[in-house]
């Protein structure tokens, strides 16, 4: 498996490498990164929320006629996020990201078919081949 935060990337700005482990520390330590981090996190813990921690939320949608709903879970999104969890906690080393993580994966795994597979789109919808 490929680790995002490791190595070096590409920047796009600058077209340079751009050494990742040794911008980490600074990158943990500048407080807007930390609040702008923070601030996607309890995003995606809310979307993990409102489906009663069965899988995150496949979107909020907000109208402006509306107050916005979130969507029914969806594996897809799922998956990509219990990733990107437990990639930020090998940064924090708090825990609380691997523990959601791991009970989204438990999630996942109640709901993977027979064969391996995941029904396509969101759960509670018309199941998709």
């Amino acid at each position: 498996m490929q680790q995002p935060l490791m190595g070096n990337l590409i920047s796009p700005q600058k077209s340079k490498k751009v050494n990742l482990q040794k911008c980490q520390k600074t990158w943990l330590n500048e407080d807007a990164f930390k609040q702008r981090t923070e601030f996607a996190l309890n995003w995606l813990y809310r979307s993990f929320e409102v489906t009663g921690q069965q899988g995150f939320a496949g979107y909020f949608q907000k109208r402006p006629w509306e107050l916005g709903k979130w969507s029914n879970a969806y594996p897809e999104t799922t998956g990509y996020i219990i990733e990107t969890l437990l990639d930020y906690e090998k940064l924090t080393q708090t825990g609380r990201h691997q523990v959601t993580a791991m009970q989204a994966a438990d999630w996942l795994l109640s709901i993977q078919l027979e064969n391996g597979s995941f029904s396509g789109g969101l759960i509670g919808a018309p199941s998709v081949p």
